[in-house]
């Protein structure tokens, strides 16, 4: 059992308990296992595969990036998007969102920003 002796209120106070618990300026962190730190599997390759292919595609694009930034900056008005953004994105990271999320062809338009109807 790990036997704490002094207080982590302050702005100074850090340290690593066991190497399962992390304490940096009133952050906790939990370091992960070895083993989950390096584990790679099938999905997350698939992922990254998937990643980096829409790279290409977004530098394929050229000059049909402005509109991507241009539907972002709709996006970020209007609250519109049928792929969940949480936050302001700029043009590249919403463009690799459809993409993760539909895959290739997945949406009208494709490969630029989707047809918005009124």
């Amino acid at each position: 059992m790990v036997r704490v002796v002094a207080p982590l209120m302050s702005l100074s106070a850090s340290g690593t308990l066991k190497e399962t618990l992390t304490y940096v300026c009133g952050l906790y962190l939990r370091r992960a296992k070895r083993a989950e730190r390096f584990e790679y599997t099938q999905r997350r390759k698939k992922q990254e595969t998937k990643f980096s292919q829409g790279c290409e595609v977004w530098q394929s694009l050229k000059e049909d990036k402005e509109k991507w930034r241009k539907f972002a900056e709709f996006v970020k008005k209007s609250g519109f998007c049928d792929v969940s953004l949480s936050y302001y994105m700029t043009g590249f990271q919403t463009f690799m969102s459809y993409y993760l999320a539909k895959g290739p062809g997945g949406w009208k338009n494709y490969p630029l920003p989707p047809i918005i109807i009124k």
